[in-house]
């Protein structure tokens, strides 16, 4: 039996994700779909768009056949700890391969910037410090200076998908019995704001927040579209509701209650 697993958030579930199961499907042949998926909260720190039985819901029937729920304690995190929570809870449930969308389409690309980072030789250090002196965040810098070690576009190394493919490739590897990886290339813009049938999460959030509903089905499932109707407008969230009691929280902190907070470090409190 042959079983590949899928690590997402979709927030919500469209036609892009559709294309990756179904392209994840048909190039593997696998048995079983199964998605590690995060809950009521993204990455980002933000509430999901729809609840988490709604969005495993969109993923059934969209083409998974087994939804497992992410603990926030990974999917809240940066990208080395959200890939490493979702490549073994999948690992855990014996899953043997692993499929994810990147801008680009080359996994021995992908494999040569990951062992990169992974042995981070003398003169890669060399490159992230020097930008790191120049006030650039670490993400920034690392990809920089990948991108000039290894000779790479660093419009490419700094895409969004790409980083996260490299941790889920390092996590990847970290296993007992490493699941066997397929990369499907992302066939729109992660970050645009251009509403079309393969438009972004993010604008599709952007459009049902404007009140431009049917712009924003256009670009999902029909399946996932009337799961959103059907549950009506008020269960969706309001991603500034939360702000005057997390100011209010943040703000009867002092600054070494703040220190004590999980990754403030370096005076950032």
């Amino acid at each position: 039996m042959h079983v590949v697993g899928v690590i997402a958030e979709y927030n919500p579930f469209h036609n892009g994700h559709k294309h990756h199961l179904d392209e994840t499907r048909r190039l593997t042949g696998c048995d079983f779909l199964v998605v590690a998926m995060s809950g009521a909260f993204t990455q980002r720190g933000e509430p999901a768009l729809i609840d988490k039985w709604t969005r495993a819901r969109m993923a059934l029937q969209g083409g998974a056949d087994l939804v497992v729920e992410l603990p926030a304690v990974f999917a809240l995190r940066t990208a080395d700890h959200f890939a490493r929570g979702g490549v073994e809870l999948l690992g855990q449930l014996g899953v043997d391969g692993l499929s994810f969308g990147c801008e680009t389409g080359s996994l021995r690309a992908l494999n040569e910037m990951s062992w990169a980072l992974s042995e981070e030789p003398p003169e890669l250090t060399e490159e992230i410090r020097a930008r790191l002196q120049e006030g650039k965040s670490h993400a920034r810098a690392r990809g920089e200076a990948l991108a000039k070690v290894l000779k790479l576009p660093p419009e490419l190394v700094n895409a969004p998908n790409t980083v996260l493919a490299l941790e889920y490739l390092k996590a990847n590897r970290a296993l007992e019995r490493p699941m066997k990886v397929l990369v499907v290339k992302r066939t729109s813009d992660y970050h645009s704001p251009q509403m079309h049938t393969l438009a972004s999460a993010s604008a599709i959030r952007a459009a049902i927040y404007g009140g431009r509903e049917q712009e924003a089905f256009d670009a999902m499932p029909e399946s996932s579209a009337a799961l959103i109707k059907e549950g009506g407008w008020a269960k969706l969230s309001n991603p500034a509701a939360l702000d005057n009691l997390l100011l209010y929280r943040l703000r009867a902190l002092d600054a070494a209650q703040i220190a004590g907070l999980p990754d403030v470090s370096e005076g950032l409190e």
